[in-house]
C-alpha cells in the first residue's frame, strides 16, 4: 500500500459520479479506475483520464486498489456484488435496506474473514450517520422517551437539508473509505459498520492535529 489511498468505484450512476467528484477534493486519495457492467465506451467520467474497465475483469486489479467503493443498488446489486468483491478488495457500501442489514453483514463478514479484507456496510446518511446520532441519543439520554421533572429536560435534535442525497452519501462513503484503508493497514479484517469506526479515522488530519484543532 502507498501513502496515497488508491480507490476504485464499482458502478457508475449518480452515486458513482458523486464519489468521483468527492475523491477529487481529497488529495490523500486517488481514483485508480471505475468498473462497470456497461460498455466502457458508453461511460463518461468527470475525469476522462481515469480508465473504465469491465466488471467481469475486476479480479485482475486487486493488487492495484486499496479500497473499492460500491455504488450499486441495495435491492439487487449490493447483496451479490458485496460478498463477491470483498473476496478481492477492502470494500465500502451504502446498503440501506434496514431490515436486511444483519443478513448483509453476515454475508460480507464471511467473505471478509476468508479473504483477510474489510467490508464496511451501510455507510451513508440513513443508515450511517443518522444511526450514530440515534446511538448517541439513546445512550446519553437512555430515558429520552419519558419526562422526569421540570429541572431535567434535554432534547437531542438532528435536521439535515440536502441539495443532493447522492452527493452527500458519496462524501460519507469516501470518508469511510479512508477509515477502511487505515483499519486494513493496522491488520483488522471482517465486516464493519459505522459503529465500529473511530471518528478520527475519517479525517485526513493526524491525531495530533485533531486534538489541537477540534478538542
Amino acid at each position: 500500500m502507498t501513502d496515497q489511498i488508491r480507490v476504485a468505484i464499482a458502478g457508475y450512476g449518480n452515486l458513482g459520479r458523486g464519489v468521483e467528484a468527492s475523491l477529487a477534493q481529497n488529495p490523500d486519495m486517488e481514483l485508480i479506475c471505475v468498473f462497470s457492467r456497461r460498455d466502457s465506451a458508453s461511460v463518461t467520467l468527470l475525469d476522462r483520464k481515469v480508465p473504465v474497465y469491465a466488471m467481469a475483469d475486476v479480479e485482475q486489479y486487486q493488487d492495484e486498489v486499496d479500497v473499492m467503493i460500491l455504488c450499486g443498488g441495495s435491492k439487487a446489486d449490493l447483496p451479490e456484488q458485496g460478498p463477491y468483491l470483498t473476496q478481492f478488495f477492502n470494500t465500502v457500501d451504502s446498503f440501506d435496506t434496514h431490515a436486511k442489514v444483519n443478513e448483509h453483514f453476515a454475508a460480507l463478514n464471511d467473505a471478509a474473514q476468508k479473504s483477510g479484507n474489510i467490508a464496511l456496510l451501510a455507510a451513508g446518511w440513513d443508515p450511517g450517520l443518522a444511526s450514530l446520532n440515534r446511538l448517541f441519543g439513546e445512550t446519553i439520554l437512555p430515558e429520552s422517551n419519558t419526562d422526569t421533572d421540570t429541572q431535567n429536560k434535554q432534547i437531542i435534535e438532528c435536521s439535515l437539508a440536502l441539495g443532493s442525497n447522492f452527493e452527500f452519501t458519496a462524501r460519507v462513503l469516501v470518508a469511510y473509505a479512508r477509515a477502511v484503508f487505515r483499519l486494513a493497514r493496522s491488520g483488522e479484517i471482517g465486516a464493519k459498520t459505522v459503529f465500529d469506526v473511530a471518528p478520527g479515522l475519517l479525517s485526513p488530519k493526524s491525531p495530533s492535529q485533531l486534538r489541537k484543532e477540534l478538542l
